[in-house]
């Protein structure tokens, strides 16, 4: 579909209407924001009923909040959550990741839907005293993608991703690493031309012939 470039847009509208028409308009609109402005700064009346009007609708809106808050059923949530990964092995990863974000909030007294983000800081010290770093990071990672899931649901009850944005603890790899020689390039080489890979065996001469940085390999 061709689209109509702005100011054409607008000539259009001022040849149509007329600008003299479109002055009227903003005038009349800047008028009865005066008037209406005005008659609030010096109408105690008015103002009462502006006021009483806003707090009915403050109250209607808490109520409705909390009508939905009562009616959520966190349990059949993490059900609904979990049959959209495909992998029964993802599966078993967030379940155990967002359970355990649950049995902490169960032990110090703490309803899901209250849950803030030093709750989070404190519940990640906690379990890393108990998994390794990458452990840890699996967990925060599958009680996110929860909230995530949580927020497009309800984006009325769950505002803030409370697992967004934490400090993820460093995973440090302790294990000795060996690294390639030309021996092993080349034994490598013979077997992506044995099978057939041509695609391989291209990026591993190159990588052979033009060096590569070895450091990006020490993680």
């Amino acid at each position: 579909m061709k689209r109509t470039n702005t100011n054409t847009f607008v000539n259009i509208v001022n040849t149509e209407i007329g600008i003299d028409a479109l002055d009227n308009i903003n005038n009349t609109i800047n008028t009865i924001s005066g008037i209406v402005d005005n008659e609030l700064n010096h109408n105690p009346d008015l103002q009462y009923k502006v006021s009483e009007e806003v707090v009915k609708k403050f109250v209607v809106e808490r109520q409705t909040l909390s009508y939905k808050k009562s009616k959520l059923d966190i349990d059949k949530e993490l059900k609904q959550f979990l049959s959209h990964q495909y992998s029964q092995k993802t599966q078993a990863v967030y379940r155990d990741g967002v359970l355990s974000f649950f049995d902490y909030l169960i032990k110090n007294n703490i309803p899901y839907l209250n849950g803030t983000v030093q709750n989070v800081d404190s519940f990640m010290t906690e379990i890393l005293l108990i998994y390794s770093p990458r452990t840890v990071r699996l967990i925060i990672t599958s009680n996110s993608s929860f909230y995530k899931f949580l927020m497009f649901r309800y984006p009325d009850i769950f505002t803030v991703n409370i697992f967004h944005g934490r400090k993820l603890p460093r995973i440090v790899d302790t294990q000795k690493k060996d690294y390639l020689t030309s021996t092993d390039v080349t034994v490598i080489k013979n077997k992506f031309k044995e099978l057939g890979r041509r695609d391989l065996l291209t990026m591993t001469e190159l990588l052979t012939k033009y060096g590569f940085r070895i450091e990006y390999f020490n993680i």
